[in-house]
């Protein structure tokens, strides 16, 4: 059994202590490489949704005001969803345009014999409404409050949430009142 001055026990120490602070350290030097080398301009968020898929939604979905940034996030996790939703949505483009179909009723009812298409209408009107793309296993929640289920009725119903208010209220700023100071 060693004695506790043991140089043995003292190198082991030692060599211990010098491993735990460069473990600590290393981390560090890696993350300031990292940040340095993310200091470029790049895009935020995903990239837009291509022109076609935004046109074909807006015929689908006419009366509501799309957003751009949400329709991108809708766009992204259709095509992880589907490698093949760019092909699809280019096909119902074009169904669209040789009828020419104004109205997703009419399109809906030209593509009804192909279910491919007709389900990849489905799922971008679905993904637009409920803000979800995939089913009740593997769907991925990408806009709440900005659904169109919501949009819908948010002149008479309050979005379901825990705060007192619409999701989101508090990214507004603050309203002045009158009043002590």
């Amino acid at each position: 059994m060693p004695t506790p001055y043991s140089p043995m026990r003292r190198t082991v120490l030692a060599s211990a202590a010098s491993l735990a602070a460069v473990s600590c350290l290393a981390p560090w030097s890696w993350a300031v490489d990292k940040t340095a080398a993310n200091t470029t301009d790049a895009p935020k968020g995903p990239p837009p949704a291509p022109a076609e898929f935004l046109a074909l939604s807006k015929l689908l979905i006419p009366d509501l005001r799309l957003d751009e940034h949400v329709g991108a996030r809708l766009h992204a996790a259709l095509l992880r969803q589907d490698g093949r939703f760019p092909i699809k949505t280019k096909a119902l483009a074009d169904v669209a345009r040789q009828g020419p179909l104004t109205e997703a009723e009419a399109l809906a009812e030209a593509v009804k014999a192909d279910t491919t298409l007709s389900a990849t209408l489905r799922a971008i009107v679905s993904a637009w409404y409920l803000g979800i793309v995939g089913d009740h296993v593997t769907g991925q929640v990408l806009a709440y409050d900005l659904a169109l289920m919501q949009e819908v009725v948010r002149d008479t119903v309050v979005t379901p949430s825990y705060c007192t208010r619409a999701p989101g209220y508090w990214s507004a700023p603050p309203g002045l009142t009158e009043g002590r100071a």
